[in-house]
């Protein structure tokens, strides 16, 4: 089954929230009119800033993982949580 990571937030420099949703569309569709009450809607992150479409499910979820991992050794490496530095937003 085909798949999707995706990444919403509030706002630059803010809150994000990290999917992997088979329907990207409707996820996105139920962030924007907050019909889930979870994390994002309780932090308001309805607008998309980056996805990728996978032809396994499971296979994005590893990237996901993948990509955390990196990014927090980046982070961690250089005393710096700057997103845009990292080109995660």
């Amino acid at each position: 089954m085909a798949g999707y990571v995706y990444i919403v937030t509030n706002h630059k420099r803010g809150t994000l929230y990290i999917g992997v949703p088979s329907n990207l569309e409707r996820r996105i569709f139920e962030h924007r009119e907050r019909l889930t009450p979870r994390f994002a809607s309780r932090y308001g992150c309805n607008q998309l800033v980056w996805y990728e479409e996978h032809l396994q499910i499971g296979t994005a979820g590893d990237i996901v993982l993948a990509g955390l991992r990196r990014a927090q050794e980046q982070i961690g490496d250089e005393g710096d949580a700057d997103l845009d530095a990292h080109g995660i937003l």
